[in-house]
């Protein structure tokens, strides 16, 4: 379980898999090639949970977006986000007065 664990934290890069990150599915096909020992998908996330790990989804991206714009966006944001981070919390502030 130890060997499992200590191959887990790395990329399946770096143990010949052309894969970036680990599946349910990938971490099945390792312990069957490596180990010799066939266990079900169900199993595998048992043990994948019992290491302290966790399923993680990844966030869907839009396939037409505009990542140079996204990162000009990032950059700008962060010098803006600085100067109000900079402003006294007890300053007053604009909000929409509400209608009643």
């Amino acid at each position: 379980m130890n060997q499992l664990e200590s191959v887990l934290v790395e990329s399946p890069q770096q143990q010949g898999l052309p894969f970036l990150f680990w599946s349910t599915k990938l971490v099945q096909y390792y312990i069957e090639q490596e180990y010799e020992i066939s266990y079900n998908s169900r199993q595998v996330r048992n043990i994948l949970h019992s290491m302290g790990m966790t399923c993680q989804k990844p966030r869907p991206q839009h396939v037409k977006a505009n990542k140079k714009a996204q990162e000009e966006f990032k950059k700008n944001f962060q010098k803006e986000l600085h100067l109000i981070v900079k402003m006294d919390s007890r300053s007053s502030l604009w909000t929409k007065a509400s209608s009643q």
